[in-house]
C-alpha cells in the first residue's frame, strides 16, 4: 500500500522473472520427458491428476498427483512397473 509507482515497476520486475522461471521449467521437464520417450498421452493425464490433486491435498497435491498421474500412465502403457518407474 502506498509505494507508488516504483512499488509497480518492481512489482513487474519480479513478474517477469516468475513467468521465465515458470517457462524455463517447462520447456525443460518437456525435453526431459521426450528423450526418455514419454508419450503427450501420459503428460496429459499427469496434468489433469495434479489439478485433481491440488484440491485434494492442497499444498503438495499439484506434485503428487501429476508424478502419480504419470506413473499410472506409463504402467498402462508398458505393462511393467519398473519401466514405467525409469520412464517417469
Amino acid at each position: 500500500g502506498g509505494a507508488g509507482p516504483l512499488g509497480w515497476i518492481v512489482f513487474a520486475v519480479g513478474m517477469v522473472f516468475v513467468v521465465a522461471g515458470m517457462a524455463s521449467s517447462a520447456v525443460l521437464t518437456g525435453r526431459r520427458l521426450k528423450q526418455h520417450g514419454v508419450p503427450n498421452r501420459s503428460v496429459l493425464i499427469g496434468v489433469a491428476l495434479a489439478v485433481v490433486g491440488m484440491f485434494v491435498i492442497p499444498v503438495l497435491g499439484l506434485f503428487t498427483g501429476f508424478a502419480l498421474g504419470l506413473l499410472l500412465s506409463e504402467v498402462q502403457r508398458t505393462r511393467d512397473l519398473k519401466a514405467a518407474l525409469r520412464s517417469s
